[in-house]
């Protein structure tokens, strides 16, 4: 090599050591010189992260403190601050920010920060002059206000005197204008106090009356954006908390579009709107369904939940936005599920029974907490005598009449769903050996019961059921004749193939009913 440097071809990152000698015309050699070393490093840093200000702070310093996570490879920190998210407005310069620390003092901030948004990023830089890529930015918000705090609520019966304070500027000579106004966009405002000091308080004659107000101050005038102005509210006491009605507690139900009632509260201070929550988690932390300003005392879901638990709870809100505590929380349990299908017991199928009161029985379906049982002359079900029951056996409560008959059970749960009809089943019900032959048949799905007229009678009621004991679950019809005294009969339609009992009695005009007729039956075995 001729000449004193010399460029090599790219290295890879690693260790190296390099000498030179010196060769005449001869081609006679120095020694070599002394061996240095060197690195070669083009791998950057990791990025830090910003610690602080935390993202989205609100401070009320102007000449905040910025601090960083430590980056093993490291020996600088460079900060950007700016009022643009993309950083074009910057107000350091690099020189400025770089700093072989973690934090970046306030004392570097060539002036107080004007009350605003701002950004902070930071790249680190080793030793090898390699950057890291920048640190994902913080917002944070300057804002001189201290007191009262934002959102507050004053609760008092007319008025409240108010002492409003903020942080100093960070210079000498300035002046502060407190502002307080109606709206945020500070178009009705309501006093407008220029002093030096960095408190005031309003005097009686100036006590805000019941309503939403917001506050800020400016620095020698100059007006600070939305996010560094703050809401206080004086209001009435708060409205009483919302007694929740229905659903009822530990309410099951197979509705996923559930609709939710509570009482109106007592409150004459202003009007008040309600607010509900519902949510799978008792915190409610994140509700599944919510909705506010909701001026009735009802609101239905308007589309489908899935199955599971919630908890509910409503708040009512007076007309400043103060709210009521939140009622205690009620639990439900949506369940569109049906439970199994029943399987049928006993009688066998095609069994021939020696019983016109025959008992059927079933196998518990999980899960359900009623049955309804079927019975009809044919495997299509036309006009079928049902029972609804809670057990898993049921025992006619009425002789049957020497035919074939098809029964069948379906499962109802808690929360009213319904399996499907079990496979049905048919018996043939006969008569026992010397049994009291029934009287009284009709071949046609009516009955026309008639008894014989009272002289005082206003109103008859008569009673139809499928056992004698008429009680609830026996029950068919129960109906007053009002008006028809002197026509003492009646036409039932559309029975079921089956046994029934009915009886009769009169009311006199005053109101007093006599004694029940002496029950009589008739089985109805249309084809």
């Amino acid at each position: 090599v001729s000449g004193l440097s010399i460029a090599t071809t790219a290295l890879s990152d690693g260790l190296y050591h390099w000498r030179v000698r010196s060769v005449n015309a001869y081609g006679a050699v120095s020694p070599w010189s002394t061996v240095r070393t060197f690195i070669v490093d083009t791998v950057p840093p990791t990025a830090p992260t910003v610690l602080s200000p935390l993202n989205n702070a609100v401070l009320s310093t102007t000449r905040p403190v910025f601090t960083v996570t430590s980056v093993a490879t490291a020996n600088a920190y460079r900060y950007d601050v700016a009022t643009d998210p993309d950083f074009n407005s910057l107000l350091l310069q690099d020189q400025v920010s770089l700093t072989t620390t973690l934090t970046l003092t306030p004392s570097i901030l060539p002036m107080p920060l004007d009350q605003g948004t701002y950004y902070v990023r930071v790249q680190a830089r080793d030793a090898a002059g390699n950057w890291s890529e920048e640190s994902a930015p913080r917002r944070f918000v300057v804002s001189l206000l201290t007191s009262p705090t934002d959102n507050i609520f004053y609760q008092v019966v007319n008025t409240q005197v108010v002492t409003f304070s903020w942080a100093a500027y960070g210079v000498t000579g300035v002046n502060y204008t407190l502002e307080i106004a109606r709206d945020q966009m500070f178009t009705d405002i309501v006093l407008s106090r220029l002093q030096t000091t960095t408190s005031y308080t309003l005097p009686v004659a100036n006590a805000l009356p019941h309503g939403n107000y917001f506050w800020r101050v400016l620095v020698n005038g100059l007006v600070p954006p939305v996010e560094a102005t703050r809401r206080l509210t004086v209001s009435p006491f708060p409205p009483p908390v919302p007694v929740v009605l229905t659903p009822a507690a530990n309410w099951i139900t197979n509705q996923n579009q559930p609709n939710f009632v509570w009482a109106p509260v007592n409150y004459a201070a202003t009007s008040v709107t309600y607010e509900i929550q519902l949510d799978n988690q008792s915190n409610f932390s994140s509700p599944e369904f919510s909705q506010s300003n909701i001026t009735n005392t009802s609101v239905a879901v308007d589309f489908n939940l899935p199955d599971g638990m919630y908890y509910w709870r409503v708040r009512s809100t007076n007309a400043f936005g103060l709210s009521s505590a939140w009622s205690a929380s009620r639990v439900l349990t949506i369940d569109t599920a049906p439970p199994p299908v029943p399987v049928l017991n006993s009688p066998l199928n095609n069994a021939s029974l020696t019983t016109l009161r025959p008992s059927l029985s079933w196998l518990a379906s999980v899960g359900s907490v009623r049955y309804q049982v079927q019975l009809s002359h044919s495997n299509s079900f036309d006009r079928p005598f049902v029972a609804n029951v809670t057990s898993i056996s049921y025992t006619l409560p009425a002789d049957l009449n020497n035919q074939s008959y098809w029964w069948r059970v379906r499962a109802i749960d808690a929360a009213g769903n319904v399996s499907e009809w079990s496979t049905p089943r048919r018996f043939i019900a006969q008569s026992p050996a010397g049994s009291a032959t029934l009287t009284c048949r009709s071949v046609v799905p009516s009955l026309t019961l008639s008894w014989e007229r009272i002289s005082w009678a206003t109103n008859y009621q008569y009673e139809l059921a499928v056992a004698p004991t008429f009680d609830a679950m026996a029950l068919v019809l129960s109906e007053n004749l009002t008006g028809n005294p002197d026509m003492p009969f009646v036409t039932i339609e559309g029975l079921a193939n089956a046994r029934y009992f009915w009886r009769v009695r009169a009311q006199a005009s005053n109101g007093v009913w006599g004694a029940w007729s002496v029950v009589a039956s008739c089985s109805v075995d249309a084809p």
